[in-house]
């Protein structure tokens, strides 16, 4: 699985996002005291400045939300991050850490992503409309090894890739909607049928509007992709089987 596909700027920031869309406060910032490796940003101050190097550069951003006394924080400090396949897959991400403790700022920032326990784990893509996930490593039936974390961190950005695509195809850009869905497949091990399901879709919309039969071959193409990636796809049998009308 490829990850800098995107990177190269092949999915373009929808024009309807405003810069701050998570409602980023411009006051006085303060820096954080939370988690600090190389290639992390740090405080309000450094959520301020890798949201807008996410944004104009079309990348996948981490929002990481800790304190020092945190003992699940310090297991994510101490056993996935510094781990080199998560530091691997994170390399395609801008990151910033922020301790919500070090100010009234920070707790309200903490707050607009919905607050909660620690650690707060978020995957964002800023220049898409979809909202940030949260992902933890620590799960009631056991911990995840970092190596699952790491996979489940793709995951998240196929996750995000799909709604923003699928938020395309509901207002009728098949095009804009395409382009995520082609992207997400480069991350994803898990949403493969779902994907090529949707790009399937987007065919047989733009093939219904300018009546083609090439298009209708190629929406054909992807459902019977999405059943040779998963056979008990529903959607996708029931698509394949109205073309058959």
């Amino acid at each position: 699985m490829r990850n800098g596909h995107y990177r190269q700027g092949m999915v373009q920031r929808p024009a309807a996002v405003a810069l701050g869309f998570l409602g980023l406060m411009h006051s006085t910032l303060v820096e954080s005291s939370g988690y600090s490796a190389s290639g992390w940003e740090e405080g309000l101050r450094g959520y301020e400045s890798a949201l807008a190097d996410a944004e104009r550069n079309a990348q996948p951003m981490i929002i990481y939300f800790n304190t020092e006394w945190c003992p699940w924080c310090r297991q994510l400090n101490e056993r996935y991050l510094p781990d080199s396949r998560v530091r691997s897959v994170l390399r395609e991400f801008v990151k910033v850490s922020v301790n919500p403790e070090d100010g009234d700022r920070e707790r309200r920032l903490f707050e607009q992503f919905g607050g909660g326990g620690y650690p707060g784990f978020f995957v964002a893509y800023p220049a898409g409309d979809a909202q940030p996930v949260k992902l933890s490593p620590f799960r009631k039936d056991g911990p995840w090894t970092p190596e699952r974390f790491a996979q489940e961190i793709n995951e998240r950005v196929a996750i995000l890739f799909e709604r923003n695509g699928i938020a395309l195809a509901r207002t009728g850009d098949c095009d804009g909607a395409l382009e995520y869905f082609e992207a997400a497949l480069e991350w994803t091990e898990q949403r493969q049928a779902n994907l090529y399901y949707n790009i399937g879709r987007c065919y047989h919309a733009q093939a219904s509007q300018q009546r083609d039969r090439d298009l209708l071959s190629r929406a054909k193409s992807y459902y019977e992709k999405a059943l040779a990636h998963d056979s008990s796809h529903a959607a996708s049998r029931k698509a394949l089987e109205a073309l058959h009308r």
